[in-house]
């Protein structure tokens, strides 16, 4: 992820049983906004002119191919007799509590409270994190540095970063806690860079509960995969957002294939053909240790974790 700096461009098409797949996944409570279905186009360029700057970065859209696909949905939702459950969204940039009460039982009940968090709360609190753990490791190391005194230094590394020792010295919370730890600033730079451009259109598509989902799924899914393929002889020490950011542009991937990523701004390249060659460099990486430095086992497990956390909405395993 550090090689290559991403936004979207244009022209993103779904396919018809993809879009039917997909959005039959996403409770009633999402399917009830007229906005998605009457016009699907504002829903997602009003979610893409919060962080793009129209001088600069065209809009993304749905081609308008699309609309009888989401047409073809409310219509058979509606044949079914189904009634709304759950809240019912707000309006774009309302982020208000006003709520209907209810929604769906079991695993989705217990954590609804997360979707009351304000999307543009989320997405802001995320890329804040990242710099407040930041400038933590940036005064550790000014500490060590001029005072000679490596016990910040220490804690950050205990507490921040995921490795074999952290978890058998019981600091299991590594596991969430270097999803959002950065010590180098190119580090920092390259993934706050590219969640500026591909986290809130996705949060404004899943929620914030289900955006929580696949952050922090395929953040596991990178630390899990990075424990299990480096030894636990090595020690290797792992950090930083990478392998989350890839299981977002995963999911955009199978989501929406053709969509247009810009490499460095300038290139157009299609997802599906970018989310690939990045997996492919990424195993090739892993399996013949050639990029010394960069935990690849991680990159690759978190883009498999998007892709499986976008097979799990299809097959509505996640609800």
């Amino acid at each position: 992820m550090s090689c290559f700096l991403f936004r979207l461009g244009s022209s993103a098409r779904v396919s018809p049983h993809r879009a039917n797949r997909l959005f039959q996944s996403i409770p009633r409570d999402l399917h009830s906004s007229s906005r998605l279905f009457e016009n699907p186009q504002p829903l997602f360029q009003a979610a893409a002119s919060r962080i793009f700057s129209p001088d600069r970065l065209s809009l993304l859209r749905l081609s308008s191919s699309t609309r009888p696909v989401f047409h073809k949905i409310r219509s058979s939702w509606a044949s079914r007799g189904t009634q709304q459950v759950g809240r019912t969204r707000p309006p774009s940039g309302r982020t208000g509590k006003n709520w209907n009460a209810g929604g769906s039982g079991g695993r989705g009940g217990l954590f609804k409270f997360l979707d009351q968090i304000p999307e543009d709360f989320l997405f802001w609190g995320i890329l804040a994190t990242n710099g407040v753990v930041f400038l933590m490791w940036l005064g550790a190391s000014r500490t060590q540095m001029y005072s000679n005194d490596s016990s910040d230094l220490k804690f950050m590394v205990n507490n921040f970063m995921c490795s074999w020792s952290n978890l058998y010295a019981g600091r299991i919370w590594t596991m969430i806690t270097n999803m959002f730890s950065h010590k180098d600033l190119s580090h920092i730079l390259f993934n706050c860079f590219t969640f500026y451009f591909l986290g809130q259109p996705v949060i404004r598509l899943l929620g914030t509960k289900r955006f929580l989902g696949l952050w922090f799924g395929s953040g596991l899914m990178t630390n899990s995969s990075s424990l299990f393929w480096n030894p636990k002889a090595a020690n290797v020490h792992s950090h930083g957002s990478s392998g989350c950011i890839n299981g977002i542009m995963a999911f955009l991937a199978c989501t929406a294939p053709t969509m247009k990523f810009l490499i460095w701004g300038i290139v157009p390249v299609p997802a599906w053909l970018l989310v690939s060659g990045l997996f492919a460099y990424d195993l090739y990486g892993t399996v013949n240790h050639s990029r010394s430095g960069v935990d690849t086992a991680g990159h690759v497990g978190g883009t498999i974790g998007g892709v499986a956390y976008y097979l799990g909405m299809v097959f509505r395993i996640i609800r």
